[in-house]
C-alpha cells in the first residue's frame, strides 16, 4: 500500500535542457519512465509513491542554485493540493487553503 500523488516541477529556467533535468529527477527518485515534460514543465504519468520528493528536488535544485523550481502536488485524499518552491537547496512549502465565502443575502437569486 502507500500514498499516490500527481507532480508536475516547473523549472524557471528557459536555457537548462528539461530533458536533462528530467533524467536527474527519474534517477535520484528511482522513477526512471514515469516522468515526461511539454518542454515547460516536467509531470509524473499518473500518480506515484515518491514519498523523498521532498529531499530529492533539494538535491536537484542545488545543482543549479540560480533555478526557481516549482513542485505542484495532488494526492489522493481530497483537498491534498500543494506547491513547493526549491531554490539552491531550501524549499518552501505552501499548503492550499480553501475558503469558502460567508453567505451574504444580497448575492441570493
Amino acid at each position: 500500500m502507500g500514498y499516490y500523488t500527481q507532480y508536475a516541477i516547473k523549472v524557471d529556467n528557459q536555457e537548462l535542457d528539461i530533458d536533462e533535468i528530467q533524467k536527474e529527477i527519474e534517477e535520484i527518485s528511482g522513477y526512471e519512465n514515469s516522468f515526461d515534460n511539454d518542454s515547460t514543465e516536467i509531470f509524473s504519468d499518473g500518480s506515484i509513491k515518491w514519498y523523498e520528493s521532498t529531499e530529492d528536488m533539494k538535491k536537484v535544485s542545488t545543482k543549479y542554485p540560480n533555478t526557481l523550481f516549482t513542485v505542484e502536488g495532488e494526492g489522493e485524499e481530497s483537498g491534498d493540493i500543494w506547491t513547493e518552491y526549491h531554490k539552491n537547496g531550501k524549499v518552501h512549502k505552501a499548503k492550499t487553503q480553501i475558503i469558502i465565502e460567508p453567505f451574504d443575502e444580497e448575492k441570493l437569486k
